[in-house]
């Protein structure tokens, strides 16, 4: 005769939470992420609006936290996330990949505190801090230069004159290379890398932007400080 499968171990807990515990892995997490955050709108590199980014980071890991840490102890809990997170589409737009590996930081953050593996964690994201700045500061280090990073977005309307503005960027700039193009459905943005020999060329170009759209909008920011 057949007997029932004992699925007991599908609904037991491993552990009983200690809310002391549970808040303060909360806590370290919330000030590790925010740790993260001023590092990486310090020390980042990447092109698009760091502080903006760098806002979601403490959330994410905090959220990361406290799911780990209620799924941990429970074997149905944790097939119950996977089956929730399956209906879920994320459809942020991660432009570079240090962006990707900021969140992916963050992420690691609330999962090692969600496992209760708070020494190892901090003592880890200290020293990728510690490898990512050395990397910054000394392996990478370049002479300055007067190097300009062009951002100019086109409204939707006006996306289809996009070659008009690297025709006056590169007009007045002729060593002026485009990093980026990106079309979407709002708007047409577009980043060159300029070297300037004075700021008159800025000027210029300013100027004749002007002429293409009453709705553009442009930035020039130095290398050095980028967004």
């Amino acid at each position: 005769m057949d007997t029932i499968p004992d699925t007991a171990f599908l609904t037991s807990h491993t552990g009983s939470l200690s809310l002391l515990s549970v808040t303060t892995n909360l806590l370290v997490a919330a000030i590790l992420c925010g740790i993260l955050s001023i590092f990486y709108v310090k020390y980042g590199t990447s092109l698009t609006n760091r502080n903006h980014l760098a806002k979601t980071f403490m959330m994410l890991g905090v959220t990361t936290t406290l799911i780990i840490t209620i799924v941990k102890s429970s074997l149905a809990l944790s097939l119950g996330l996977v089956g929730a997170l399956s209906i879920v589409r994320f459809r942020a737009a991660i432009k570079e990949p240090e962006e990707l590996v900021f969140l992916f930081l963050a992420i690691a953050i609330g999962l090692g505190f969600g496992a209760d593996q708070g020494t190892v964690t901090t003592i880890s994201f200290a020293l990728i801090l510690l490898l990512f700045f050395i990397h910054k500061k000394v392996i990478s280090t370049k002479e300055k230069s007067d190097n300009v990073y062009l951002s100019v977005v086109l409204p939707k309307a006006d996306a289809e004159r996009s070659a008009e503005v690297t025709e006056i960027v590169t007009s007045h700039i002729s060593n002026a290379k485009i990093k980026r193009l990106e079309l979407s459905k709002e708007c047409a943005e577009m980043v060159y890398l300029v070297n300037m020999t004075n700021y008159s060329e800025l000027e210029a170009i300013r100027n004749e932007l002007n002429t293409i759209s009453e709705e553009i909008t442009y930035s020039f920011v130095e290398e050095a400080n980028v967004f």
